[in-house]
Formats: structure tokens, C-alpha cells, sequence
């Protein structure tokens, strides 16, 4: 019987060189199956990741893991691999084996080829039953089309023959028939080794058979600890909705009992008052001795000086209780940011696109004339007016974002296609007021909240400006806080703020692939800072989750 490989976290525990906690008490064991990691950013995701594979030592408890446990980071490496071998995860065994070739028997080339002797043939074979024949492992990754790389990045993942699989946000930049090609693949790993995925992409985990989120429990306590929960994405969400509901009503009986607690000490103080006034009026009548007023009025005090003291006691004590109940109360604010000056009317027109003519034979390479599926003639001149959500939508590389930065710059289109491209729309008009947010984002890193919005409307005052922070959650000291020392969620918050609250503000709001490596707490923002534009949207998303939430009207497919 084969040996059962897994995951196995005991008593983790890691901190920060500067002292700061990121883990404590994290205790897991992953057994085959495909188990999804969710947590807001910053929360140790990744370092989780790196102790698993001993790029990091926890300070204290134990990590194992198989020894061939293939870990992909984001975009299945389509950002970094430069040659097919690079994309396919091969590189650095086949430089092994061409080492040994040539007379070098370092025991590390050893190490790294293990088994696979044959690694540069076996490429071949896999790359023809996946539909892909004559694509070399020197071909560089550029030439090969959207859906080509994606099939060739998974082929990797079979190639590496993993006991284990990590996978950090695969789905980013995904179209929608490379996430079923994703998903069949871990389908077929899941009854066989542990796959592990950290991910905010809500139909991936739906597949799930755990998940785990990482996640700061004690508000004092700024370490992550992991949870984990049976079951996939809707089972997590119904499990925590059911404990939020319990928590809110022992927050109103720990409020209750905090208020009693108050009128209490109240009461008695009001009641150690009028017994103190009436002490004080029979001692003036004279009816008992001096001495034994005197003793009297001791006791008196010493008792009122307990019962004050029971009574703040208690009533600490219930606000002790009530705080503990809010601060294990998950945080859900809601931004609200109403944005007048977005607005346009009906009917205006924001953007036209016109298809170019030859635009019919524009595809992949491995296109025919005969596969070109004639197009509906509302697709060759479109017009974007109006409040209207219009999504771009096309595969891997048909030219989406390359579309997007024409509509923001103006520019004519002025390159030839790739293989792979789908229909090219040239971009005949646009509004000038425009808020572009890109995939990559690049803010001044010494520059303050404040001072990075503050630079795209001069005229606001400062006040202001603060005013419409603190709606979109920035509050109080946050503002003078600088770019550099924000996390990748807070930064993307701040370049969203600059755009939304410029001047002029934008009529038109391009977004591209907004919800990539955002955490599903920054995309409820997203959504809900979204709900006070009021101009036209242009939008490239795969997350389907997220286009349901923000209302498209119409989709403009890309694809030949």
C-alpha cells in the first residue's frame, strides 16, 4: 500500500526579527485532498507557506512536509518564466543534467536531477497529448498564447510529479477556461496528495474539502493563529455567519448586564447619600453621646466605602465582559461615499470603440480563416454612455489590458498583433475625465495618505479631504501614515481613494483585474466604495463573484 503523505504544522509559532508576533499555536494536519487558505493580507499566508517548505524557522513547534512538495506561486509563474522550460519548472534540473553531461559531478546536480533523468524528454510527449506538439523548451514565454501558457503551467505541475502542491492565488489573471483547466487538474491531484491553496477566488474554494483561515483572534495580540473548518467555502461561511449571530447577542446580554451594573451603582450611591444626609441631621439633634456618634459614623463610612467598591467592581467587571464580546466580534464596516460630480446622464457618451476592418483574421496563430466566427454588428462600433458598467472579457492574451491603456491614453493603435490576440477595437473617442486603476500600482512611497490624495485635488482643504477618508475607513492618525509602511490592501485603498476623490472627478473608471491579490475584506470594500460612483465603468475581471456585485450591463468580448 502506498505511503500516505502530508502536511503537518505542530505548535507553529513565528515572530518578526524586530520582536513583532506573525504566528501562535498553529496545528494542522492536511491529508490528501484539496484544502483552501484564506486570511486578510498581512495575516501570514505566505509565511505559513515558506515555514512549510523550511524557507523560514518557525520559533518554535515543527513543520514537515513531503519531500517533493511543488509549491506555484501567483499567475502560475506566467509573470517570471522567461522560456517554456522556466514556465514548465524544469530550468534548474535540466541545467543539472547538462552539468553531470559535461563532467561536472557536483553532488548537488545529483540532488537536483533525483530521478529524472529523462526530464528533457518527457516534455515532449506531454506537451503533444495536451494539444501543444512542436512548442520547445527554449521557446520564450512571450510567443506562446494566453491559453497556451496556462495549459504548458499546468503541464509543470503534472510534470513535477508532486507528493505535495502548494498554490499561492493561481486564478489571478485567469480566464474563465483556464480556471476549469485548473480546477480539473486539482481535481484529479486532490484524491491522491494534499493540495493546499491560498485564495480569495470563492468558486475555487466552493471546490474545497477544508479551509483554513488564518486570522487575529485577541484584538492585544497582533499574531495570527489558524482555524480550520470542514467542509468548502459556503460551509465556512454559513459556520462563522451562525457563531457572528451568537456573538451579537452575547454582546446585547453583556451590554444589558453592563447597563444594570451602572444604574446599580447609581442607586446605591444615591441611597449612601440620603442615609449619609440623615446621619448627619440626627447628629446635629444630640440624641446619642459624642462617642458613640463618633463610632456611628465610622461604620457608616467603612461600609458605604465597600459598598462602593463591590458595586465599581462589579460593574468593571460587566464592562470587562462587554468589551471582550465586541472585540471578538468580526469587523464589518460599511463605507458609504456619495460622489456627485461622477455623475453623467443618460445617454452621454463616454467612450466609442470602432473594430478595425482586417480585425475578422486577427487570432491565434493557430486560427484558420475558416474558424473565424463572423461577429454581431453591435460589436464592431461600440459605445459606452451613461452610467453604464460595460466588462471587457477575452481569454489569456487576446489583448484586454492592451485595450484598456488605449482608452486611457488615446493613443491610436499602433503595434501588431500577437499570436493569440483576439478582435482589436481602435478607440475613436473618450471622455477626458478619466480614473485608470492598473494591475500594477505605483505610489509614492515617502508620501502620506493624506499627501498622496491631497496631490490629485489641490483645491480640497485638508479637512475635507479627511472627511471622505474617514468614510472610506481611513480615520484619524491613518492619514499621516506613509505609503511604504501600508500593506498591499491598504495601498490598493489609497490608490483608489486618489482616483475617487480627484478633481475633476472621473466620469469614466477603468479598472483592470482589481479584485488580483486583494483579500476578501478589501474587495467588500471595493464593492462598497464602488456604490458612490456614479459615471461609467470599464472593467477586466475574471472574478465572477465580484462582477455580480457591482451590476455589468453589457460584455464586450475580446475573443476571435
Amino acid at each position: 500500500m502506498p505511503i500516505q503523505h502530508n502536511i503537518s504544522l505542530v505548535g507553529i509559532g513565528f515572530s518578526w526579527p524586530d520582536g513583532t508576533p506573525c504566528l501562535t499555536d498553529v496545528d494542522v494536519v492536511y491529508d490528501a485532498g484539496l484544502h483552501g487558505l484564506i486570511g486578510s493580507n498581512g495575516s501570514g499566508k505566505s509565511t505559513l507557506v515558506d515555514i512549510i517548505t523550511g524557507g523560514l524557522d518557525p520559533a518554535h513547534g515543527s513543520a514537515t512536509a513531503p519531500p517533493r512538495t511543488h509549491v506555484l506561486r501567483q499567475d502560475l509563474g506566467l509573470e517570471t518564466a522567461t522560456t517554456v522550460a522556466d514556465l514548465l519548472g524544469i530550468s534548474p534540473v535540466l541545467s543539472a543534467i547538462d552539468a553531470v553531461t559535461q563532467g561536472d559531478v557536483a553532488p548537488q546536480h545529483f540532488d537536483a536531477i533525483g530521478d529524472d533523468w529523462d526530464l528533457r524528454d518527457r516534455p515532449e510527449a506531454a506537451m503533444h497529448r495536451a494539444g501543444m506538439p512542436g512548442i520547445g523548451l527554449d521557446r520564450e514565454v512571450g510567443t506562446l498564447s494566453g491559453g497556451q501558457a496556462v495549459r504548458t503551467a499546468l503541464l509543470g505541475i503534472r510534470l513535477a510529479r508532486p507528493e505535495a502542491l502548494i498554490l499561492d492565488e493561481p486564478t489571478n489573471n485567469l480566464d474563465a477556461e483556464a480556471r476549469e483547466q485548473l480546477a480539473g487538474l486539482l481535481d484529479g491531484l486532490r484524491h491522491r496528495i494534499p493540495v493546499l491553496v491560498i485564495s480569495h477566488d470563492k468558486a475555487l474554494l466552493e471546490r474545497c474539502d477544508s479551509i483554513s483561515e488564518l486570522r487575529q483572534v485577541d484584538p492585544r495580540n497582533p499574531a495570527s493563529t489558524l482555524r480550520r473548518f470542514e467542509g468548502s467555502f459556503s460551509a465556512w461561511e454559513a459556520t462563522v455567519d451562525a457563531e457572528e449571530e451568537t456573538k451579537r447577542r452575547d454582546i446585547r446580554d453583556a451590554r444589558a448586564t453592563a447597563d444594570k451594573e451602572k444604574r446599580d451603582r447609581i442607586n446605591q450611591q444615591i441611597r449612601q447619600s440620603r442615609d449619609e444626609r440623615r446621619g448627619k441631621k440626627f447628629a446635629e439633634t444630640k440624641r446619642k453621646p459624642p462617642i458613640a456618634m463618633g463610632g456611628d459614623k465610622e461604620n457608616s463610612e467603612k461600609s458605604s466605602a465597600r459598598a462602593r467598591a463591590l458595586m465599581a467592581d462589579r460593574e468593571r467587571a460587566a464592562n470587562d465582559r462587554l468589551a471582550a464580546a465586541e472585540d471578538s466580534l468580526r469587523r464589518s464596516e460599511d463605507v458609504y461615499l456619495d460622489l456627485p460630480d461622477t455623475a453623467v446622464g443618460n445617454g452621454t457618451r463616454i467612450v466609442e470603440l470602432q473594430l478595425l476592418e482586417d480585425a475578422g483574421v486577427v487570432g491565434s496563430a493557430q486560427e484558420s480563416e475558416d474558424d473565424v466566427v463572423p461577429l454581431p454588428t453591435d460589436e464592431t462600433h461600440v459605445i459606452v454612455s451613461g452610467p453604464e458598467h460595460l466588462r471587457i472579457s477575452g481569454r489569456n492574451g487576446s489583448g484586454k489590458s492592451t485595450l484598456l491603456e488605449r482608452v486611457v491614453t488615446g493613443a491610436p493603435m499602433s503595434f501588431v498583433s500577437a499570436p493569440g490576440m483576439g478582435r482589436i477595437y481602435e478607440v475613436i473617442g473618450r471622455t477626458d475625465r478619466i480614473g485608470y486603476l492598473p494591475q500594477r500600482i505605483r505610489l509614492d512611497p515617502e508620501a502620506t495618505v493624506l499627501e498622496t490624495v491631497a496631490a490629485s485635488n489641490p483645491g480640497a482643504s485638508d479637512q475635507r479631504l479627511r472627511d471622505d477618508l474617514a468614510r472610506l475607513l481611513f480615520r484619524r492618525d491613518t492619514v499621516f501614515a506613509k505609503v511604504r509602511t501600508l500593506s498591499g490592501g491598504e495601498r490598493f485603498r489609497v490608490a483608489l481613494a486618489r482616483i475617487l476623490l480627484s478633481a475633476p472627478a472621473p466620469r469614466l473608471l477603468v479598472l483592470d483585474e482589481p479584485t488580483n491579490n486583494l483579500d476578501m475584506g478589501t474587495v467588500d470594500w471595493l464593492v462598497n466604495a464602488l456604490g458612490g460612483f456614479r459615471g461609467a465603468l470599464l472593467v477586466v475581471s475574471h472574478d465572477q463573484d465580484f462582477l455580480d456585485r457591482i451590476r455589468i450591463d453589457r460584455t464586450v468580448p475580446l475573443d476571435a
